[in-house]
């Protein structure tokens, strides 16, 4: 049997935080947190998880525009779909 490692993720908290928000509300939807980010490339290179979002971002972006913006930011997992 295949083993699959699944990340279901979010974008507000967890990729971004609030601080850094505040700060560059101009760059949203880019504003992404480089330490957050950097923590999530360490769970992508040990794991190559497949990534579910299930952020309110989902609403508002499609699957390929989310991955744009993980491109962006250097992140190289692949967005398998959205939580509905």
């Amino acid at each position: 049997m295949k083993k699959y490692n699944i990340v279901f993720l979010d974008f507000d908290g967890v990729l971004n935080n609030e601080r850094h928000f505040r700060e560059r509300p101009h760059l949203y939807p880019e504003c992404l947190y480089c330490d957050n980010v950097e923590a999530f490339l360490r769970v992508n290179a040990r794991l190559s998880p497949e990534v579910i979002i299930s952020s309110a971002w989902r609403l508002f972006y499609t699957v390929p525009e989310l991955q744009q913006i993980f491109h962006k930011h250097g992140l190289s997992a692949k967005i398998k779909g959205a939580t509905s």
